[in-house]
């Protein structure tokens, strides 16, 4: 397994392309 929190990356993930993902389909 990796050291870094993989929990956290994809939270990070979520909060980064959750909102491009809506803006590009209101967009």
């Amino acid at each position: 397994m990796l050291g870094f929190p993989t929990r956290g990356v994809v939270r990070v993930m979520a909060l980064f392309y959750l909102p491009m993902f809506v803006f590009s389909m209101f967009g």
